[in-house]
């Protein structure tokens, strides 16, 4: 075969795989996308629910209860956001790793370390029922959209990986992951340690503050007086690696949302208005999730996260709000003097070494061995010295972290107080008829740190939500 020919017969094999390859993908992906109009026949509802779009595809779902409302929910969620929610729900477990690899072993170590699970179940066994049934009720509209679906979206046949069916607590997990973003305090007290050990502590107390009328912590400097900051340091100076990281599956950054509320007296129309802008990381798909729901006792349009059953922020047709951050001082690192006892970790706590629960976790990890990972923690919260520490991919040891010489640990505490009464909280200011039932609502979201403005047709509010820690 002469040399031209061969060239050519090449190019047509390469391209014929090329078009091989392209048809195939798109025939693959375009399974996965359902169509604009149609009937699907779904076993779970018990009565016809209609699911119509706008011109921007938002959508617009009306039912005649609240079970088929919320399963319905779940169905077209998982139709639009699959991938995001489910990323979401183990990003908070501390399970990335899954999916990705070993490179995310040091933000599950972080995650996991935090142990909002035991937190979540409690919560599920004292909501109230109703709440329940709604998580349930979407829960089964997400699995019964999956089971249905052969091709999934694109992101699933990247990786190789099948979601396992969606729970009452996963969406929980969505909710404690907003909480997390709400309550990133923590970034405030590592940078505090990080500058002190260049500076020293009476120094860095004068670059903390956050509001311009917010007391110098000079006592709070004094506390921490007997310990070399080189030493806490070699803990907290890996944490900007850290937040490199986390910032690839948490909003990290300055907070600069805006809402605000106008009494009808300063109004045209004599009607209030309520306005809302959150100001959050432009993320491809939206960190919101744009949703209108009606049923003959729920009715509601605005936004939510993708992973949650109902309408987070918008208007009911007798009520409006909206929120921004707080920023609420709901955690605290502190420092634990550390020493070890009969081979074991001990913490000093009122004079006395008290010995440090200790928890195994097991790491699945995509590509290697399973990683099974002890977390220690003491009366305030977990140790975060690994979850903080580099993690060095040496061939012998691919998940091993570096250890770090100190005597000292840094216990972090932080809880998602009352999540099942945050969850019924939106669920209430869903249902409220006036700006008095609004505010009883958001006084029962303890997990969400938040401004809230509100409105009926008569007046206007402004309340903070969230339970604050008590500190002597």
């Amino acid at each position: 075969m002469k040399k031209g020919t061969a060239i050519l017969v090449a190019m047509i094999i390469a391209v014929s795989i090329i078009f091989a390859l392209y048809y195939n993908l798109k025939w693959t992906f375009d399974r996965s996308v359902d169509g604009q109009s149609g009937e699907d026949h779904i076993s779970g509802l018990r009565d016809v629910v209609s699911i119509r779009r706008d011109r921007l595809g938002v959508p617009f779902i009306d039912a005649k209860s609240e079970e088929d409302l919320f399963f319905a929910t779940g169905w077209m969620t998982a139709q639009d956001r699959l991938w995001q929610m489910t990323t979401m729900k183990m990003a908070m477990q501390g399970r990335l790793s899954e999916v990705s690899g070993k490179e995310f072993m040091k933000i599950d170590l972080f995650m996991r370390s935090l142990g909002v699970g035991e937190a979540l179940s409690m919560a599920l066994e004292t909501m109230d029922p109703a709440s329940i049934t709604m998580l349930d009720a979407f829960s089964r509209g997400v699995n019964a959209y999956v089971d249905s679906h052969g091709s999934l979206p694109a992101e699933f046949f990247l990786t190789g990986y099948r979601p396992e069916p969606w729970r009452p607590i996963d969406s929980m997990y969505v909710l404690a992951m907003l909480s997390l973003n709400l309550s990133f305090n923590i970034i405030e007290e590592l940078d505090f340690l990080n500058i002190a050990a260049r500076v020293g502590y009476e120094k860095a107390a004068y670059l903390v503050p956050v509001y311009p009328d917010e007391e110098l912590p000079f006592e709070e400097a004094v506390k921490l007086s007997d310990i070399d900051p080189r030493q806490l340091n070699l803990i907290a100076g890996n944490w900007d690696t850290l937040r490199g990281d986390l910032r690839g599956v948490i909003t990290i950054g300055v907070p600069a949302s805006n809402n605000w509320a106008l009494s009808g007296s300063k109004t045209k129309s004599g009607r209030p208005i309520v306005c809302n802008d959150t100001h959050l990381a432009l993320l491809m798909p939206n960190a919101w999730f744009m949703l209108h729901q009606k049923c003959p006792s729920y009715e509601a349009a605005g936004i939510t996260a993708p992973g949650l059953p109902l309408v987070a922020l918008g208007y009911n047709g007798n009520v409006a709000w909206g929120a921004t951050m707080v920023m609420a001082d709901n955690q605290d690192i502190f420092v634990e003097k550390l020493k070890e006892i009969d081979g074991r970790t001990h913490y000093l706590y009122r004079v006395e070494w008290v010995p440090a629960s200790v928890r195994k976790e097991t790491f699945i990890v995509r590509g290697d061995e399973p990683v099974v990972r002890e977390i220690k923690s003491t009366i305030h919260g977990a140790l975060m010295n690994d979850a903080l520490s580099k993690m060095p991919l040496p061939p012998e040891m691919p998940i091993q972290p570096l250890p770090v010489d100190t005597k000292y640990g840094l216990a972090l505490s932080w809880g998602v107080r009352n999540a099942g009464k945050t969850l019924t909280g939106f669920r209430e200011i869903g249902i409220s008829e006036n700006a008095r039932e609004a505010r009883t609502a958001v006084l029962g979201m303890e997990s969400a740190f938040l401004n809230i403005v509100y409105g009926d047709r008569e007046g206007i509010g402004w309340q903070v939500s969230g339970g604050l820690p008590l500190r002597k």
